[in-house]
């Protein structure tokens, strides 16, 4: 493994560059703005696969890539890969639709001069936003706008009317890119809902705050969510049973679900520990030990996959999100009408269902589309090591055709 840092110092910035390249294949490294972002190395190396290449990119006005405005915990998943994949140049608009914490946004400002308008329904997430577009190396540079993927039209739409000055085409984004995964803060959260590993109320809204702190912005969403405690409480066993089967892809659904109707009849559900003692207990004997809830990793259990419970609170959390529909409609409005002809859309999935939603919607777009990764991208091996809940994850990109 060779290690190569490259500097570069135009108009008072440097920029560090971390190459690993495996196998002695010739590269050609070319300048884009103030920053290296092509690469390319020998076609016949690559073929036989003995070329991996990785860049990450920094400012050295932030030394650090860890360099933010508030306490970061989550990492975001095969940034390098992503930030490739859009390669971004200066004067570009891209649009990171997940901000979550940032990554992704930061990388792509840290990369070139270009302007990033960042989404999110997540009221933590946009403040975190908020704060990273007052650094005064991003003024000016980023954009955070609250609401949902289905929304995205909408909120672009008004974003250019009140920034006509600086705002450009109808076709706003040379790049979109969608994180579909949790943030860890949202996790780590108690109050969220999200983790059964720490007791908190059964939420689980991605756009969960506080309806006065709502009103007062220009956040746009058009669906009102239900907390999943409502969904656990109130709806038939026969729903809760499909929602269980058909998002969690979980085999004793039907167990879980009257396990569930069993426990509400006696007391209201109202706690994460407590629906996850439910679905324990519901379980065969022999399948308990994977849904253990003391893996320090987020609910993988000692059996293969994701645990019993795992698969429960995801199956609750893409219902009341309304995931799968959102991301359908977001791909939609991003690829349709706010890409650039040869724009690229690059998209991270945790989920086979929203791998199949994505791929699926590439090839039904084949005549506007070129689809840009044959196969899905993976991590690898040091990043599934270093952050375990990547190893689920997948990327696929396409870009527009002119």
């Amino acid at each position: 493994m060779l290690k190569v840092v490259l500097n570069n110092t135009s108009r008072g910035f440097k920029s560090r560059f971390s190459l690993c390249l495996r196998a002695a294949a010739p590269i050609t490294i070319t300048r884009s703005g103030r920053c290296f972002t092509s690469i390319s190395s020998d076609p016949k190396a690559q073929e036989k696969g003995h070329t991996d290449v990785a860049v990450a990119v920094a400012s050295d006005n932030d030394p650090s890539i860890d360099n933010f405005p508030y306490g970061r915990v989550h990492y975001p998943v095969m940034q390098d890969k992503v930030i490739a994949m859009i390669d971004p140049k200066p004067g570009g608009w891209y649009c990171d639709a997940t901000f979550g914490e940032g990554g992704y946004t930061k990388a792509l400002l840290d990369c070139c001069d270009c302007n990033v308008v960042a989404i999110d329904q997540d009221q933590a997430a946009i403040e975190k936003c908020e704060l990273l577009a007052s650094m005064e190396m991003y003024k000016g540079r980023l954009f955070p706008l609250q609401g949902q993927f289905s929304n995205m039209g909408k909120m672009i739409s008004n974003f250019r009317h009140e920034n006509r000055a600086s705002s450009p085409s109808p076709l706003v984004f040379d790049g979109v890119v969608f994180d579909l995964g949790l943030c860890s803060s949202q996790i780590s959260s108690t109050q969220r809902g999200f983790s059964y590993l720490k007791e908190g109320p059964l939420d689980m809204r991605m756009s969960l705050e506080d309806p006065k702190a709502q009103a007062s912005r220009t956040a746009i969403n058009s669906r009102r969510t239900i907390p999943a405690s409502v969904v656990v409480n109130t709806f038939p066993t026969s729903k809760i049973k499909e929602i269980i089967e058909v998002y969690g892809e979980e085999r004793y659904s039907k167990q879980i679900s009257e396990a569930i109707q069993k426990a509400r009849s006696i007391k209201h559900i109202g706690t994460t520990t407590e629906l996850a003692t439910i679905i324990e207990e519901a379980l065969p004997l022999k399948h308990i030990r994977s849904s253990k809830r003391s893996n320090k990793h987020g609910g993988d259990g000692g059996g293969p996959g994701i645990s019993h419970i795992s698969r429960v609170f995801q199956a609750l959390r893409m219902y009341v999100n309304d995931e799968l529909n959102e991301l359908q409609k977001g791909l939609q409005v991003a690829c349709h009408d706010l890409l650039k002809p040869g724009g690229k859309v690059v998209v991270v999935s945790f989920h086979s269902l929203e791998d199949r939603i994505v791929k699926q919607f590439f090839k039904n777009n084949k005549p506007t589309l070129e689809v840009l990764t044959k196969k899905a991208l993976i991590p690898g091996e040091n990043e599934v090591s270093n952050n375990r809940p990547s190893r689920s994850a997948k990327l696929r990109a396409a870009l527009k055709k002119l």
